[in-house]
C-alpha cells in the first residue's frame, strides 16, 4: 500500500523526488512501529492511541517538534488516500493535533556577503567555473528551490526577453525575470558549456547544471556545492540553497519589494508562508533601532 501510495503523490500531486524519499521513510518507520510493538497485520487495525504511543516515542528519542509533525502529516496523508480508495474506514490520525511550535525565523545572509561572494569570484575559465558562479546567482536571484533548479533546463530560459520558467510544487509554473547584466552571464556560460561540450550539448533539452561528470545535478549535489562555495565568505550555521531563497526573499522586502509580489516571486500557495519575512525584518529593525538610539539603561538608576 505504501507503494501505491507513493505512486499516486508522484504522479497525481506531482511531489518532487526530496518529498517522496521523506513520505516512504516516514510510512516504513511507522509500520515498523505498530508490527513490532502492536502485533498488528494490517492498516486497518490501527487506532488513534497507536499513533499517539508512537508520537510519545519520538519525542523519547528526542526528535524535534517540526520533524515530528511532518511524519504526522504523511500518516494523515497516507490514511487519507487509503479512504479514498476505500480501504479503510476512517483515518486514525485526523483526530491527532500537531504540536505546536514557536516559530523560527529563517536565517539569512546579509547582503553585503552576497556582494562580495559575486565580486571576489575566481577567474572563471572553464565550464564548471561559470556552472558554480550561475548555480549560486539563479539560487540568489530568483529564489527557486534546489528540486526546481535540478529539473531546470535551457528552454525554461528566455534570455532574449530576460525572464526564467519555474516549475514549482503541484507542477505550477511562474515566470521570474532576471537582470540584464546576469542574462549576460548566463549566455557566457551557454557559449562555454556549448564549446566545451560538443559531443551532447543540445540547448532546449539539456539539463542546465550538468555535475563535472555531465550528469544532470540532484538536490543532495546542489545543497554540497552551495555550502562549499559559500562557506569562504560567511560563517551562518545554516547555509543551504534554502537559505539564499530566504536571503533573496528578505533582501526585496527591506528594499520596499510588495509582500503580495515576493509570494508570486517564491512560488507560495498562501501568503501566510510569506509573512515569516516581515518578522524578519521587525527583528533587523530592532536591532538597528538598539545600535541607533541613546542608551538609556543608566536613567533606571533615577528612579
Amino acid at each position: 500500500m505504501i507503494e501505491q501510495f507513493i505512486h499516486y503523490i508522484k504522479y497525481e500531486k506531482r511531489y518532487s523526488d526530496h518529498t517522496l524519499a521523506a513520505y516512504r521513510t516516514d510510512l516504513v518507520q511507522f509500520y515498523s512501529y505498530y508490527t513490532t510493538q502492536y502485533d498488528l497485520d494490517t492498516w486497518k487495525q490501527v487506532a488513534s492511541f497507536h499513533l499517539r504511543s508512537w508520537i510519545f516515542e519520538l519525542v523519547d528519542q528526542g526528535l524535534s517538534k517540526r520533524s515530528i509533525n511532518r511524519k504526522l502529516c504523511s500518516i494523515r496523508s497516507f490514511f487519507d488516500f487509503l479512504c479514498r480508495e476505500n480501504l479503510v474506514e476512517m483515518n486514525p490520525a485526523a483526530e491527532i493535533q500537531s504540536i505546536k511550535t514557536g516559530r523560527s525565523l529563517p536565517e539569512v545572509i546579509p547582503m553585503e556577503t552576497m556582494q562580495r561572494f559575486f565580486e571576489n569570484s575566481p577567474e572563471i575559465d572553464e565550464w564548471t567555473d561559470w556552472r558554480d558562479f550561475i548555480l549560486i546567482g539563479l539560487l540568489y536571484e530568483t529564489g527557486m528551490r534546489r528540486g526546481e533548479l535540478a529539473e531546470l533546463r535551457w528552454s525554461d530560459l528566455n534570455l532574449g526577453e530576460g525572464w526564467v520558467t519555474v516549475t514549482g510544487k503541484g507542477n505550477k509554473q511562474r515566470k521570474i525575470p532576471l537582470r540584464p547584466p546576469f542574462v549576460g552571464h548566463i549566455l557566457q556560460y551557454q557559449r562555454v558549456m556549448r564549446e566545451s561540450r560538443t559531443d551532447d550539448f543540445q540547448d532546449d533539452d539539456q539539463h542546465v547544471f550538468l555535475t563535472d561528470r555531465g550528469q544532470p545535478v540532484y538536490p543532495k549535489w546542489i545543497y554540497n556545492r552551495v555550502r562549499y562555495l559559500l562557506r569562504p565568505y560567511t560563517n551562518n550555521e545554516k547555509l543551504s540553497p534554502h537559505t539564499l531563497r530566504h536571503s533573496i526573499a528578505t533582501h526585496l522586502l527591506m528594499n520596499g519589494a510588495d509582500i503580495q509580489i515576493i509570494r508570486e516571486f517564491l512560488g507560495h500557495s498562501s501568503l501566510a508562508a510569506t509573512e515569516i519575512y516581515t518578522h524578519n525584518s521587525i527583528e533587523k529593525l530592532k536591532r538597528t533601532y538598539e545600535k541607533a538610539l541613546p542608551d538609556l539603561d543608566h536613567i533606571h538608576s533615577l528612579f
